[in-house]
């Protein structure tokens, strides 16, 4: 029996097609292969290959029609259940002015001759229409740091065309063709509010999002795996038999948090207050809540209520240019058996006010969680988070966040001073992972993998992060892995000098009945492909070269650059992504054959404009940013402990909807720079793809 047969058997009735409409997000059958299929991208680049990739609308409209002039930035037309196929929108990415897409005016879509969206584009990215237009499905610039996105899935059995008002510029749009006889039971309804996926999607970075109820690999049946590797190597067994892999959390406590820290706040004078709801699982035996604030401001004295019970905290005397973590432990009788806890923090007293910037609760278990979204682990678990600031708008919404008596809201670029916290790079630390004997994932750095290079700092995306908000914080991984015999892991610190003391925890989804032959065309194996070194002139910086079938869902990147101030620091951020599907070459130069070519390298990210903070004070500043399928991690120049010499960034993308399946091999590959591959920089990606 195939083990795409047991994941269908899991997830009851499910599409014809897989990761097809919301099923993408809901089912994860990320390791199913999908033969035939092709993914495109519209774009606004520039046909003479330079760098007018949207500045002036060169290249933005495919053509207008009539009598309206509309500008058409995207239309497909197959041949539904006959000789062409169905198929799907999966990504829209808009950028025009740092802070606004206002002047594009409004955007249709219509889908197998039905407009299915008409509204205006900033409207859309605001959420103002509702799910399933709902955040994060949707972002605007103060989400992505300077792009706007829409993330619903889009399905269609014939056709589709995407139309926007005035010409937009910046702009994406990545869809998927179905093979040839294949098209969507239904396609796309903006009726079907989703709000299953909505929910599931806010936990990024926090819960797993495959234990959504009715998921392929809901995890409720699954067997924990404990582990330990105590020495400078060591390994861990996951798995015998027929499984998948869904839940692996690694915990170090050689490896600090960073240092530093880039975070939007807000703050309220004496005997103003702040006030939202936390989500947390009711089988807990004790909880802690954690608040960032800057130490910039003296001695503010809050108190913290959790469901009626009180705490107090001071921050004690100044401390200029520093962050602060305030950790209250909470009485059990106000978490225990919940799901939401109401918190309200007020200003008892300060030499000017009391601000805030992030609050974070973790709680340990009492037995197994009552939601298998929480990784197990006899530690401290992330039950939720709450980032407070103007460019968390949508956060704080969905947490109910108000605030009285606000006197201050604005950015900080800061540093921890303590012990728990550290200016240098993330360590040496490698991580293998091997599936029936084969080694898929070889030796990559730990800090490369879970898109925390340049240093251990929050990362949050949908299926990797890495907790820094506590010592001793997970390293979290909610890829399937697929496995018809055996699984295990190796960990192994670079120089061998000294002891890791790491922790492993893993959810094991057993198959049911006989084990799956090895993997055919049906499924692949999770892998990985790892690069780190300097680009070279003349050449795309290759992602993923590789040869066979598979499917490509995405990859984390550091940049170490070495321009100085005042050039353009981040100039290397110029270059287009590239991807040719079923060829493991890429293509020369102008070579109008690749099936994605995008606008930038920042624009990739769908962030935009060098991914700068457009509502920061004075000059733009590049600021890190979380959504559940795009983030910047880290964003420092100069960074000695980092070993940056110019700008350093973090960046990752996960392709899910939006994946691009090949049968004969992939070459995909991003410029550096924004003619000719010239802006020399040293790269790091991580690609992920089963294979």
């Amino acid at each position: 029996m195939k083990l795409i047969l047991l994941h269908s058997m899991l997830a009851g009735v499910r599409a014809a097609w897989p990761m097809t409409g919301w099923q993408a997000y809901r089912d994860y059958d990320m390791h199913v292969l999908r033969p035939g299929e092709e993914t495109h991208e519209f774009s606004s680049y520039d046909r003479a290959n330079h760098n007018d990739d949207g500045f002036n609308g060169t290249y933005s409209c495919l053509r207008l029609t009539q009598p309206d002039s509309r500008c058409v930035i995207a239309e497909y037309a197959g041949k539904g259940g006959g000789g062409g196929g169905g198929g799907e929108i999966a990504s829209i990415w808009f950028t025009y002015a740092p802070d606004s897409v206002t002047p594009i005016g409004d955007i249709s879509i219509t889908l197998d001759g039905r407009e299915v969206l008409r509204a205006g584009l900033q409207d859309v990215v605001d959420g103002k229409l509702g799910a399933p237009f709902a955040w994060p499905l949707v972002g605007n610039t103060n989400d992505t740091m300077g792009g706007n996105v829409i993330k619903v899935p889009m399905a269609f059995r014939e056709s589709m065309l995407v139309t926007t008002e005035n010409n937009p510029h910046f702009y994406h749009v990545v869809y998927r063709r179905f093979p040839a006889g294949v098209a969507p039971e239904k396609a796309f309804d903006p009726e079907e509010k989703a709000e299953d996926v909505v929910a599931q999607l806010r936990g990024f970075g926090v819960r797993d999002p495959k234990a959504v109820k009715g998921g392929a690999l809901n995890g409720r049946k699954g067997r924990r795996v404990k582990g330990k590797v105590a020495g400078a190597s060591g390994s861990v067994a996951l798995g015998k038999g027929c499984g998948v892999v869904t839940q692996l959390a690694l915990r170090l406590p050689s490896v600090p948090a960073t240092s530093y820290v880039q975070d939007d706040g807000r703050a309220f004078g004496p005997g103003g207050r702040s006030a939202f709801q936390l989500a947390l699982d009711p089988n807990n035996k004790r909880c802690r809540l954690t608040r960032r604030i800057d130490r910039s401001i003296g001695n503010q004295k809050v108190k913290v209520t959790v469901e009626g019970a009180e705490i107090t905290a001071d921050s004690g005397a100044v401390a200029n240019g520093t962050w602060m973590d305030q950790t209250v432990d909470i009485p059990a009788a106000a978490t225990k058996g919940k799901r939401k806890v109401q918190v309200s923090v007020e200003c008892v007293s300060s030499d000017l006010d009391c601000n805030e910037f992030f609050y974070a609760l973790h709680c340990q278990a009492d037995g197994a969680w009552a939601n298998p979204g929480y990784v197990p682990s006899d530690d401290w678990v992330l039950m939720d988070v709450l980032n407070v600031g103007w460019n968390n708008a949508n956060d704080e919404l969905a947490h109910g966040y108000k605030i009285e008596g606000q006197t201050w809201e604005g950015l900080r670029q800061y540093m921890y001073d303590d012990e728990e916290h550290t200016d240098a790079a993330t360590p040496d630390i490698r991580l293998s992972l091997t599936f029936d004997g084969n080694e898929t994932v070889s030796q990559v750095p730990l800090g490369a993998f879970f898109g925390a290079s340049l240093a251990k700092g929050l990362t949050r995306s949908l299926l990797l992060s890495v907790n820094s908000l506590l010592p001793n914080g997970a390293w979290t991984s909610y890829f399937p892995m697929p496995f018809s015999d055996s699984a295990s892991l190796t960990l192994m610190r670079g120089d061998g000098s000294s002891p890791l003391n790491a922790t492993v925890d893993a959810i094991v989804q057993p198959c049911a009945g006989a084990s799956p032959a090895p993997p055919s065309s049906a499924w692949g194996r999770f892998s990985v492909q790892h690069r780190r070194g300097p680009t070279t002139p003349g050449s795309l910086w290759p992602i993923l070269y590789a040869p066979g079938r598979g499917i490509s869902y995405g990859l984390t990147h550091t940049f170490r650059g070495s321009i100085l101030q005042p050039a353009n620091t981040l100039e290397f951020l110029e270059g287009d992504e590239q991807a040719w599907l079923n060829r493991t070459t890429p293509g020369g130069f102008n070579d109008t054959t690749a099936s994605l070519r995008g606008t930038g390298t920042e624009d990739f990210y769908e962030s935009g404009w060098y991914f700068q903070d457009a509502t920061a004070e004075g000059q733009p500043v590049t600021v890190a940013y979380g959504m559940p399928l795009t983030g910047l991690t880290t964003a420092a120049y100069g960074a000695e402990g980092m070993g940056c010499v110019g700008s350093c960034l973090g960046a990752h993308r996960l392709m899910v909807a939006d994946s691009m399946a090949f049968g004969e091999g992939i070459a995909f590959g991003i410029e550096h720079g924004p003619d000719g591959n010239d802006v020399q920089a040293e790269y790091e990606t991580c690609a992920f793809y089963y294979a």
